[in-house]
């Protein structure tokens, strides 16, 4: 029998899974850049753009449970050597955090 912990706790796991990007790519140049991202209503935002000429993009978060107006900042780098990709996104108005560059092999 399921208890009451155990269905609050993958209520919660699943909440959290969902903080993140579902999906992240880019195109073989490695500049054009999509992300995918759910919001706590799991409502869908994201989109396109240019980490070459931009590292920062801002999408509006879509409105949830009573909030609306939010940001979300996500700032990625390319490192041009190998290809790869590095950063993150954050909530406007949090602190910014510090993105490790990644070495090639």
């Amino acid at each position: 029998m399921v208890g009451v912990k155990q269905v609050f706790l993958a209520a919660t796991l699943s909440v959290l899974a969902l903080a993140g990007p579902l999906e992240k790519r880019q195109d073989d140049t490695g500049c054009t850049f999509h992300i995918d991202l759910v919001n706590d209503c799991q409502k869908m935002y994201g989109g396109y753009w240019d980490i070459c000429k931009n590292a920062t993009n801002t999408f509006d978060i879509p409105d949830c449970n009573g909030e609306t107006g939010k940001k979300k900042i996500c700032e990625y780098y390319l490192v041009e050597d190998c290809k790869k990709t590095y950063g993150g996104c954050y909530n406007d108005g949090d602190p910014e955090p510090t993105f490790e560059k990644p070495t090639c092999p």
